[in-house]
């Protein structure tokens, strides 16, 4: 069912696309994943259910069947044919096959997967809602949108529900298929079809080695977002350099899905949204060479509707719905002074903490490297690396550019990186907060998806221009050996399927324990000393319907009675709101300090009922 169910519904469903636009399996291929979740987001943001959407979903193959049928029957199917049974179809299938493998035995390992991305897609399949409701038990980021959710809830419902491999899988198929346009342009002799399977491989082996150059964490093979807002990114650039015709309605529509999809990733996207946009208005400009007549009008609003009206009514959208709900944000853009930037990096004005963090950005920005190769990379001389590739392609290959467009690429690119660069100055000065901003958290993985975003379109413009190419084949291998050459042994681990098993085996029996001796919906304060919160975030996440305490998971051991003078100022109030204590990790001296807690009945992985007045044991650990 895994297999076979997702593979077949997605074929069949980019085959209406295929059948309504007449276009190319390979071209219609990501707007029908975008699709998927789109309608998922429509129907939960209107009717507060996902069914709706996934019975229209469901349809959609379904409606290609009835409509190939009657073309089957009128005899008319020699156009649908030619587009349909293409490389773009057969690239999917591979692809699908290859992550499907690749992908078997994965689990989560990473952080945020336990504490926010893996729960928000739970917590959709246990509530039918979105996961910002005050009834999820969702405890960090309901603010993030959540357009890539939607679609690995509903790859995990086409596989038979909930299973972080599915997930995982999931969020491969859909960054990967992006790729699938720029392959899909590979000609094919009937003598040469094992060429264009090596080609294929080796274009997939590429774009993977290309994001671990940056994968100093590891996320490549996770559920985090952040490359898959880099890869649309690149995508819908690469929309707007190798289409001839921008202003045809295909295009168009295309980007508008794109635009709106991306916009619902991330906070960070609207940067990135507006950087697509000048690109195109520029684009547009340099082709036509004309000035504005009456005729060129209606395509001006048909512009403006589908690219600035249709993305912003979905961003507005899903800002208004956490704004009713009153969702603590992360990112508030009342907190953004940005008019005291100037003081705050010149030492004249804000708070410490704001001041360490600008310094530390800038120094961090000209020094740290942020790839995982031999080759040590900083931020500014990516965007030297990419200027210089991209005029050697541009210089060698100049009848594949129209007039100007090399010189827009570049600028577009530049302003950019000048642009994400501000972006981040101003998040971490005034969003990270003290101890997350001068630290500079996640500096490479946050500045590294930027530098992804120009090096993914540098490499589709090689691939746009050698693909057809008689040598392309070679050309391609020599790429790929260098690619492989220049990682890291580390890096080139990640690259083969994995039996991962699973590390926390100790956090699913603390969540057994609690399940089983407790009541639905209720809410566990959980100690657990000499920790960083991961007790917290990894039991929820096995908990389901329950939720976790944020703070005093860690007490102090003080002197005398303090510990007593402590608990009674200051964690008291706090814990007496939760239904039960659990104690997941404590050490002797907690035992000596913090047994008037417990009457002298404490020991690790014991369970108490927290009344009004007192709290109970009710499970003991033997």
């Amino acid at each position: 069912m895994s297999l076979l169910i997702p593979l077949i519904y997605f074929i069949l469903a980019n085959g209406l696309l295929v059948l309504l636009s007449k276009k190319s399996f390979g071209k219609c291929i990501p707007i029908t994943l975008m699709i998927t979740a789109i309608i998922l987001y429509i129907s939960q943001y209107l009717f507060k259910t996902f069914t709706i959407g996934t019975i229209i979903n469901i349809l959609i193959p379904i409606a290609f069947l009835i409509l190939l049928f009657i073309k089957y029957k009128k005899n008319d199917l020699k156009v649908f044919n030619k587009n349909f049974f293409t490389i773009g179809l057969y690239s999917f299938i591979l692809l699908y096959i290859g992550v499907y493998i690749f992908d078997l035995y994965r689990v989560f390992t990473k952080w945020d997967e336990f504490s926010h991305w893996g729960v928000m897609i739970k917590e959709m399949f246990r509530l039918d809602r979105f996961y910002s409701i005050k009834s999820s038990t969702l405890m960090v980021h309901k603010d993030y949108p959540p357009i890539v959710q939607l679609f690995e809830l509903f790859y995990a419902k086409l596989s038979g529900g909930y299973k972080e491999a599915y997930l995982i899988r999931a969020i491969h198929l859909f960054n990967l298929s992006l790729f699938i346009p720029v392959i899909s342009e590979t000609y094919v002799k009937k003598t040469q079809k094992y060429k264009t399977i090596i080609k294929i491989i080796l274009i997939i082996i590429s774009v993977y080695l290309i994001i671990l150059l940056f994968d100093g964490h590891n996320i490549i093979n996770s559920i985090y977002i952040d490359y898959t807002m880099a890869i649309v990114t690149a995508y819908l650039l690469g929309i707007i350099v190798f289409e001839k015709d921008l202003l045809n309605k295909f295009t168009l529509i295309n980007l508008s899905i794109g635009l709106s999809f991306l916009l619902l990733i991330k906070q960070m996207s609207i940067p990135l949204y507006l950087m697509i946009l000048f690109m195109f208005i520029v684009s547009i400009i340099i082709k036509k060479e004309k000035s504005i007549t009456k005729e060129s009008i209606p395509k001006i609003v048909k512009v403006i509707l589908l690219l600035v009206v249709i993305p912003f009514l979905t961003l507005k959208s899903w800002n208004s719905y956490v704004d009713k709900l009153n969702v603590e944000k992360q990112f508030e853009l009342k907190d953004l002074k940005i008019t005291e930037l100037k003081d705050i990096v010149s030492g004249n004005k804000g708070e410490k903490y704001q001041q360490e963090a600008s310094t530390n950005y800038l120094n961090a920005i000209k020094k740290e490297n942020i790839t995982t190769s031999y080759l040590k990379i900083n931020y500014i001389q990516w965007l030297i690396i990419t200027i210089v590739l991209l005029y050697i392609l541009w210089s060698q290959n100049k009848e594949y550019f129209h007039k100007h467009q090399i010189l827009l690429i570049m600028a577009t690119l530049t302003l950019g990186y000048i642009g994400y660069f501000l972006v981040m100055l101003i998040m971490y000065v005034f969003s990270f907060g003290p101890y997350e901003g001068p630290n500079l958290a996640s500096f490479d993985r946050y500045m590294s998806t930027y530098v992804l975003i120009s090096i993914l379109l540098t490499f589709m413009i090689f691939i746009n221009i050698y693909v057809n190419n008689k040598n392309s084949l070679s050309k391609l291998i020599i790429l790929t050996i260098l690619l492989i050459l220049i990682q890291s042994p580390f890096s080139i681990n990640k690259c083969f399927p994995k039996i991962i098993k699973p590390k926390n085996n100790g956090f699913i029996e603390m969540a057994k324990i609690i399940n089983k001796n407790t009541k639905k919906n209720s809410k566990i304060y959980i100690i657990a000393q000499n920790s960083s919160g991961d007790y917290q975030f990894y039991i929820k996440y096995y908990l389901d319907d329950k939720t976790t305490n944020l703070e005093y998971f860690d007490l102090p051991i003080l002197e005398n009675n303090n510990c007593e003078e402590y608990f009674n100022t200051n964690v008291k109030d706090y814990m007496y709101k939760y239904d039960y204590l659990y104690l997941a990790k404590i050490d002797e001296s907690f035992k000596e300090k913090y047994n008037f807690i417990f009457d002298n009945n404490i020991k690790e992985g014991n369970l108490y009922k927290i009344n009004k007045s007192n709290i109970e044991l009710i499970y003991e650990n033997n």
